[in-house]
Formats: C-alpha cells, structure tokens, sequence
C-alpha cells in the first residue's frame, strides 16, 4: 500500500516513509511505525509541539535540575525545621514519657537504666543525682526559685537546716522545702500554693523562732511550727502581701502589704498589730547590695589597698573581709582582710588557678561564718569554683570545682553557716562542705555535661 505521510503513534511526529519499505523507526523518538496498515486509533490528547529529539533531552534535563533542586530545598527547610522541633519539644516529649511512666506504677529508675538512657531521674535510694538531691518523694521536675528570694538558715529537731522556695512540676505549684545541711535530705514541705505565674511576687517565708510564716497568692499568713512543716494557723489579711521578715530574736513576725499597710504578728497567737519593721528583721527578698553605712565604710579600706578596686565587703566577728579586683592591669578578683583596729592583716589573689585563666570580677558573691571567708570565681567560659580561704591569716582552707551546666549556668547566691555553704545556680542549690567543700547535695533539676 502507498504511503505518503502518516503520523507517529509514538510523538505525533508527521514522517515521509521512505518507498519500497514496509516500515520504519521514528526519526525523532524512535518508536517502529508500519505502514502496511493504519496505525491504532489513539486517544485524543492535548496538542503537543513536535520538537527535535536533542532539544527535548535538554529541555528534559533542564526541569530535571530544577526539580533536583526545588526538591533539595524543601527538604533543607523540612530538615531545620524538625531540628529545631526536636529542640523546643524534646524535652517536653521526655517529660511526658516520664510521668506516664512514674503514674503507671513503672519503677522509672529501672526502666531508665535498662534502656541505657542517661537521664537524671528520682532515685529510689535517695542516693545524690545530679540536679535532684532528695526530692524523690515529691516526683515530678522540681527547679529551685531564687526569685523567692534566699535561703534561711533554721533548725529542725535539733539539725541545721534551710529553709526556700521551689517551683514543683507539672502544675507549676509554689512550695517550701526544708532541707538538712548536713545530708540534703527533705525533711518536709509547705504547700502546694499558686502557681508561679499567680503567686511568685506575694508567696514568701520567714522564721522567727520555732515558728515559720508563709503568705500566700490569697491573702493568707500561714503559721507553721518549724519543727514538723504542719500548719497551726491561718490568718486571713486584708491584702497580699509584699515583704516578710522575722525578728532576730524570734519575738514577731513583721510584714508589708500591697496596700502599704505595716502589721506585727505574734508567732504563737497570730495577733496581729500594726506597727514599725524592727530591727534586724531580714527578709529574703532584701535587697543584697550595701546600705549608705556599709558603702561608706568601703571606701575607707579601699584607700589602704594598693592595685586593689573594693566592691563589697562581709564581716565575721571582728574581721572584715573586703572583695574586689586588681587594679590597674588585668581585673583578678581578689580578697583582703581587715582586722579589729581596721588594718590590712592579709591580700589574696581569689582564684587558686594560674590568676590570668580566670573570668574578670567574676568574685559577685561571698559569705563568711565561723573563721572562714566564702567565695567564687569564674574559669574560662562556663566553669565555677567556689574557695574558701582563712579570715584571720588569709591562708586557703580549699577550693572547690563545681559541676558544668549544659546549659546557661547563672550564680545567684553564695550564702554560709559554720554548718553549711549553700550555692544558688541556674535552677537549683548546691549543698557544700564548710570544712572540705565536698558536694552533700542539690535540690533542683538541672542537667550536668560533668
């Protein structure tokens, strides 16, 4: 049969058979094409423009690429962003595994272990985790407050203790906690109260005696004996409160309320009286910084120092030790002690490593009791220490290395009884040895690279 045009059922190319044959392939896509018969109907498509076969290839790859391409960006934006959902939900995916598990009746701690997971978790042991101390009867993540303010020193049955506030997961509650310094173990709890976002700025603690105070996000002074954690009275105030101290000697309670309103409260009988805030009644929202007195007195010893800057000074019995850095030069932090008569007895440099290693006045915080002068320093980027040096000869007693936080690692506080030295950190408190400076213990969670 002649044939002189018929299209490729192939590409829709028109081709011109060549006489005498029977068939051939399509010049441009290749498809075999008989011409001794019709080629099959096909069905009707949109119309296509017939190009030749070396464009098409390149036309091809080209979308190929941008495809390629278009596909590798995307999966760059899906790739950050799950990195960084994995970074903002992960620990709460953690947390929710661990409570379900800790509701379930599982035993946390073996199941942590024998998945290898190391994650800090409550020990059943109570022995010391870190980030964790002895708060494994109250479950839950646990953060030590410092916006409660510092710790009070008390005793309980007989033990030193301390007294402060903790922010109890998942509800976010507000409670005291009173811990041993001799061991880091709970001996109880007050509360729970508000929430954090409710109560931080009117729930506070103060002691007097053998009694406790705790105001509260309702407007309410609790009673508690100091001894046991169990509430004796609830008193009910006209508004919440804003500052709360205990005198001294234990003789009252002393509070300011929001309306400015100033009342006496008798620990036993919870009278109540307004009047003026006696003396030495400290609250643990006072202000840390010197008052006019302590700041004059500074810069009297600042002017017998030489290449020494005074910031701060501490008194324990009749000495005074005054913290600062040196200047002119390189800003070292360093110590001097001043005798009874006001005289420079001793200087220090503050960091028992090569002075030039250490972070520029980074001694912020210092405590004295019993002989012995508390403070810390600054190693490098992210690492603490705290030392202890001799108030009378200026002789180094110890120093200590504090763990490294994984993450941002604050100091918020350095306080010291001859029982304890307590160290106020991101989220937790660090409960150290006066005499070695070992580790007792923490209350609250953080997580350690160390």
């Amino acid at each position: 049969m002649a044939v002189t045009k018929i299209s490729c059922p192939g590409c829709g190319a028109n081709l011109s058979p060549t006489a005498g044959l029977r068939g051939q392939k399509c010049e441009y896509c290749g498809t075999a094409v008989s011409f001794d018969q019709p080629p099959p109907p096909k069905a009707k498509e949109p119309a296509r423009v017939s190009v030749p076969q070396t464009s098409a290839k390149l036309d091809a790859a080209a979308a190929s690429a941008k495809a390629a391409a278009t596909a590798s960006k995307a999966i760059g934006r899906v790739l950050v962003s799950v990195f960084f959902s994995i970074i903002v939900v992960g620990g709460g995916i953690v947390y929710a595994v661990f409570m379900i598990l800790s509701k379930s009746g599982v035993d946390v701690s073996d199941a942590l272990e024998a998945a290898n997971v190391n994650i800090p978790v409550f020990s059943k042991d109570r022995s010391e985790i870190p980030g964790l101390g002895g708060l494994g009867g109250l479950g839950g993540f646990t953060l030590w407050d410092s916006v409660g303010g510092r710790p009070l020193a008390l005793e309980v049955q007989g033990k030193p203790a301390f007294i402060g506030r903790i922010r109890q997961k998942p509800d976010d509650s507000l409670n005291f906690v009173a811990v041993d310094g001799a061991t880091g173990e709970i001996l109880y709890t007050v509360g729970p109260f508000a929430s954090y976002s409710d109560g931080y700025r009117n729930t506070y603690v103060a002691v007097a005696g053998d009694r406790l105070a705790v105001s509260d996000h309702e407007a309410k002074l609790h009673l508690v004996d100091a001894g046991s954690g169990a509430t004796v009275k609830t008193l009910e105030l006209k508004d919440r409160v804003k500052t709360l101290c205990g005198a001294a000697d234990g003789s009252t309670f002393w509070l300011e309320q929001v309306d400015k309103r100033h009342f006496l409260v008798d620990p036993q009988s919870g009278a109540l009286s307004e009047g003026k805030r006696p003396g030495g009644c400290v609250a643990t929202t006072d202000d840390e910084g010197l008052d006019r007195k302590e700041r004059k007195e500074l810069r009297r010893f600042d002017r017998k120092l030489d290449d020494f800057k005074a910031t701060g000074l501490v008194e324990d019995g009749e000495w005074t030790i005054v913290a600062g850095y040196k200047s002119p030069g390189t800003a070292v932090p360093k110590a001097a002690g001043f005798d009874a008569d006001g005289e420079v007895a001793w200087t220090i440099d503050v960091p028992a490593i090569d002075p030039l290693r250490a972070r520029e006045r980074s001694n912020q915080h210092d405590a004295a009791a019993k002989g012995r002068y508390f403070t810390i320093y600054g190693e490098g980027q992210k690492t603490w220490h705290v030392t202890a040096i001799d108030a009378t000869s200026g002789d180094r007693i110890w120093d200590e290395r504090l763990r490294t936080i994984f993450a941002v690692d604050k100091i918020d506080g350095l306080y010291a009884t001859e029982d304890f030295v307590l160290v106020v950190r991101t989220s937790s408190l660090e409960i150290l040895d006066p005499a070695t400076g070992e580790l007792r213990g923490t209350v609250g969670r953080e997580t350690y690279e160390d």
